[in-house]
């Protein structure tokens, strides 16, 4: 026992001659702060999916179900074609998708719509969502009817 505790400040020495690792500190981490995000890649890099690039041709018609003025039935051809990027993308996903979407589209003193899908005989929930998701940001020229209704008939081309 008495060789342990001879050899006790040797050891303690040696302990004691291990330089101590200080804790990081957000200061030592890139922008102050731990787990910086890696810097973007450069815009050549990135690659985007050739579904997003090339989107399936599709026809898509507006029959209007209710009387309109010629403003509100321009403003409805117009921007028929976002509703059209979200058929092309659902047509990615399901070739064969076709049918009908009944839209009733109320439009606001100010011109803003807001649009439902009222009846929808293709079944693909991710087509409506994209379709009422774009009917709120369309602008129709306020003074039109207060509502409008229209099915949006949907066929692969």
């Amino acid at each position: 026992m008495r060789a342990a505790l001879a050899l006790l400040p040797l050891a303690l020495g040696a302990l004691l001659a291990v330089p101590l690792v200080r804790a990081a500190t957000p200061d030592d981490a890139p922008h102050g702060r731990f787990g910086a995000p890696s810097p973007p890649a450069p815009e050549a890099a990135k690659v985007v999916p050739q579904a997003l690039t090339q989107l399936p041709p599709a026809r898509v018609r507006v029959e209007l179900k209710s009387s309109a003025s010629a403003d509100a039935t321009l403003a409805l051809s117009q921007q028929s074609r976002e509703l059209t990027r979200c058929y092309q993308q659902a047509l990615t996903r399901l070739p064969d998708l076709e049918g009908t979407l009944s839209i009733q589209l109320q439009i606001q003193p100010d011109g803003h719509t807001q649009g439902e899908v009222q009846i929808d005989s293709t079944g693909d929930w991710r087509l409506v969502s994209c379709v009422q998701e774009e009917l709120g940001d369309w602008i129709i020229p306020p003074d039109t009817a207060r509502r409008l209704r229209f099915d949006l008939v949907l066929r692969p081309d």
